[in-house]
Formats: C-alpha cells, structure tokens, sequence
C-alpha cells in the first residue's frame, strides 16, 4: 500500500504541537513531539492544542505548558499510573494507578494530591472488606461528576463516583446488602468506562471478562444492562471508545489481540484491515474517538486509523519509531490525534482522518508485526448449529476440528473438546460448555511434554442454563503438536467437581 510519511521533531523555539498537515490525499503524517521523559507513556487526555497531559509507568504526569511538557508536583514517584482525565475545559484533573491510588489536581496539573478512598469488598456477594488495590480507569460525566474503575484480584468490579468539589468517591456499584453488582460479577475488573457529554447519566462499562460492555441510563441508580461481549478472550485491560452523536456505537480494544465494534447488541464484529480485508490482529492497548475517526494503538507500532469504524488502515510512525510499543492514543478532534508509548515517544497528527490512496497494482498483504495469521477466531464460512440433544456430532462441528468431540460431565457442566484442530482453519481451540444452571469456566492449552507450560487460557460463564461454543485464542508462537486441555467448573468462586483433561493434536 502506499504511503507518504514524514516524521520530524518540532523545530527549536516552535511549539512542540505545531504541525503543517498532510498534503490532500496522503497518508497519516505523524510528527514526533518532545516529551520531556524516556518513561513509558501510559495514558493520555488530548483536548486541543494547548491543553494536554500524560502519564507514565514510573509515576509522572506531564501537562503542556508554554509550548512544551511539563512535570506537575506531588505525583507519586514510581507509581505505576494507568489513566488521567481533566474536565472538558476545566482545571480538575484526575489520575489513577494500577495499584489503586487516586491522585487529583485542581489547577490544571501544576500540582497533585492523593484521594483517600474508602475500603471495598472482595466479591460483589462477600461481607469481607478490604482496601481499593487495582484500578483501571477514570472518566468524567460532565464537569461535576468523575468515576473511576477497577477491581479483580482482591477487590470486587470497581465503580466509584466522585462529585466536585467533595473528592472523595463512593461506591455505587456494590447492590447492600450482599445483593450483587450492578456492573460486573464476583471478582471482574471494569477496565473503561464513557458517559454521555449530553446525557451524563447515560454510561458504557467495559469489563475484562471477555470485553463484556455494559450500559446504564439512570447513572447506575439500577443494575447495569448486559450489551456485548467484545474481545475474544478473557483478561487483559479492554479499552472502550464510543460514539458520543450514537452510543450504541462502540469499540474495544484488547492486548489478547484485535479491535472490535458493536452496533447496540448486534454482538462482536471485528474491525477489518483494509489492505487485506482480514480481522485486526495486532495486541493493542488503547483506542480512541472523535468526529467519525476511531485510532487505535499497540505493539510493534501498530497504529491504525479509521473513517467508518469498520475497516482501519495501517499507519504507523516513520523512523525508529516504526516499531515503538504504543500504550496510549487521544484524538482532540477528527484530525488532530496523539499517541504515546515506551521510551517516552510521542507522536502527533493534525489529519489522522487520512484515508490512504489505493495502490495501482495489486493490494499487499499488511500483516500484523510478529503474527502473521489473525488472532480473530471468525469462521471463514458458515457452520451449521447442532441440533439439541445431538451430543456433538459433525453437525456442530467447528470448521478447524475434525471428528466427534471428547465429552465429559462434572460439576453440573458438560464439556467438549475435538482432538484434533487445523490450524490453517483457525488459530484457536474450540470447547463447547453447556450447564442447566450459571457456571463459570476456566479453560487451559498446556504443552503435552512436561512441565506443561500453558499456553493459551480463556474464561467464560453461562449466566443462566445453556451452551456456549468457547474458542481459546492461539498466538502465532503455538506451533503445531500435542496439547492438553485442561477445564475447571466454578460455581460462584468456588471449584466444583473434577479437573477435566483431554489430550489434542494441533496440525496445520
């Protein structure tokens, strides 16, 4: 595909965000910035030229100032901060730490204090208290109101709220007593969250039990609706951006690999790359939205630009910064996007709505850096659903297995598991789960040989009697061979019945 970049630093007494745009028809052009620190750049709130910040992993928060980056005072020296956000256009920003700690400024990043934050609980149904100790995110909803996000671990799905100028949050997820949560279950972490600029008690939850986006219209006053699950495995830090003009429009972003949007609840569709028209595959760790564009960013500099939501272009950095890991991306407007990652690089673009000009000959493969076959499970043709009560026969057979499936029943669950997968066919390992009541299930690929290194996991759960078809994602480092699966059947947060073990063959 081709592309015409040029990436320069900031000429010297110029402001470090002045940048010509791209001629008419060129490609994304992305002009280093001047950081200031060669500490990996986490999380960043671009809101225009001369308002924006950003954080890193060894405790520093940055604003721009007088044309250039500045660190604020009082930040916590080696904290690992993860998000930041200031008021749209106001002085109070917020920022937190994966270890959960909550820092706030209330001129406009010069200086920060720490938050003190009241103990939470271990699970949305236990009675046992326990300190705030992992984060994920914070957003505003409008200029009164902040929530922060977290939890997992220890610590129950987090959802704090904060009202200016009262700092300190409470919490508005946990239903008292012992009554659940109103966004999440057990022991998720909510990893992102947005509200509505026009209607701030319209919310989006993301959580990291498989991308599973939530959405509230009373501002959590009631349980949260269920709206999809968005990536296709478990853990991580999903990322959510959303449509502010359409909120049933939504990405998420996950280092298991991929971008993928929803519609409503018309359910996961992954964003295509549109040199090839295969899914996004690239481990990404942030995504943002603005006027129509979506930018993504994450390892082995993938950035990649889109116009539609649907189908994202390719445009990394020019230079040594080609392959820089990206950690945090921000769009001010349509055009004007930010992007930051290891090495305190920092990257800008005044026309990241660029749509790349096709090539004359035809179009090269863009495959994702160091995984050359999608992380994507999508079949590549339909399959037909197995009947009721068929038992797993050819039928419901996933397209990348071959025979009948090894069926075994524990813990009020039926698993199956086909012993042999193609790879050619899909990188993943399908295992169907099926229960007459809500289970959860945690789903392993170890090595045959000892000492059976895992290497691939997924978590599911059936909310209410059912079966659901479970696809654990393979990375390109799994070669083909002999494998094991290994099941466990939880029922709330305990392990019940025995360990489920089936032996495969992975083949091309």
């Amino acid at each position: 595909m081709l592309k015409t970049r040029r990436l320069a630093a900031a000429a010297a007494g110029a402001t470090v965000l002045a940048a010509a745009a791209a001629p008419a028809g060129a490609a994304t052009t992305w002009t280093q910035v001047p950081s200031g620190t060669t500490a990996e750049i986490t999380a960043i709130d671009y809101q225009s030229d001369e308002r924006a910040w950003f954080a890193t992993a060894d405790g520093r928060i940055l604003r721009l100032s007088g044309g250039a980056f500045v660190e604020g005072t009082g930040t916590l020296p080696g904290a690992p901060y993860v998000d930041l956000a200031f008021q749209p256009g106001g002085a109070v920003g917020l920022a937190v730490t994966s270890d959960g700690r909550v820092q706030r400024s209330v001129n406009g990043g010069a200086t920060w204090s720490t938050v003190v934050l009241t103990p939470t609980y271990r699970s949305c149904t236990s009675a046992d208290g326990t300190a705030v100790t992992r984060l994920s995110g914070v957003f505003w909803a409008g200029n009164a109101t902040a929530y922060y996000v977290g939890g997992g671990g220890t610590n129950q799905p987090i959802v704090l709220r904060s009202d200016e100028p009262i700092a300190t949050p409470s919490d508005v997820n946990r239903i008292a007593p012992g009554g659940g949560c109103r966004v999440g279950d057990m022991t998720d972490a909510v990893t992102d969250g947005f509200a509505l600029p026009t209607a701030p008690a319209t919310l989006r939850f993301v959580t990291d039990d498989f991308g599973e986006v939530f959405t509230s219209a009373d501002a959590l006053a009631s349980p949260a609706s269920h709206l999809a699950g968005l990536t296709i495995g478990a853990g991580g830090v999903p990322r959510l951006a959303v449509d502010p003009l359409n909120a049933s429009r939504l990405w998420v972003t996950s280092t298991n690999g991929g971008l993928n949007y929803a519609i409503g609840a018309s359910g996961r569709t992954p964003v295509r790359r549109a040199s090839d028209g295969l899914p996004v595959g690239d481990r990404l760790y942030d995504v943002a939205y603005a006027g129509g564009t979506v930018v993504a960013a994450g390892d082995g500099g993938a950035i990649l630009t889109s116009v539609d939501g649907t189908v994202a272009h390719r445009q990394p950095a020019d230079g040594a910064l080609a392959t820089t890991p990206w950690r945090a991306v921000d769009l001010a407007d349509a055009g004007r996007a930010m992007v930051g990652g290891a090495g305190g690089a920092l990257v800008r673009t005044t026309n990241a709505n660029a749509v790349p000009a096709p090539p004359d000959g035809p179009t090269p493969r863009d495959p994702t850096p160091g995984d050359p076959t999608p992380r994507d499970p999508a079949p590549r043709r339909p399959t037909t659903r197995r009947p009721s009560g068929s038992g797993g026969g050819a039928a419901g057979t996933p397209p990348n297995a071959s025979g009948r499936p090894a069926t075994a029943t524990t813990g009020g669950a039926t698993i199956a598991a086909w012993k042999r997968i193609a790879l050619s066919k899909g990188r993943y390992v399908p295992v169907r789960v099926s229960a007459r009541s809500a289970r959860r299930f945690v789903i392993e690929v170890r090595r045959a040989k000892r000492p059976r290194t895992r290497v691939a996991m997924a978590r599911t759960r059936l909310r209410r009697p059912g079966r659901k078809l479970v696809k654990v994602p393979l990375r390109a480092t799994v070669r083909t061979g002999r494998y094991r699966i290994v099941v466990r059947v939880y029922k709330g947060r305990s392990a019940i019945g025995r360990r489920v073990t089936v032996a495969i063959v992975v083949a091309r």
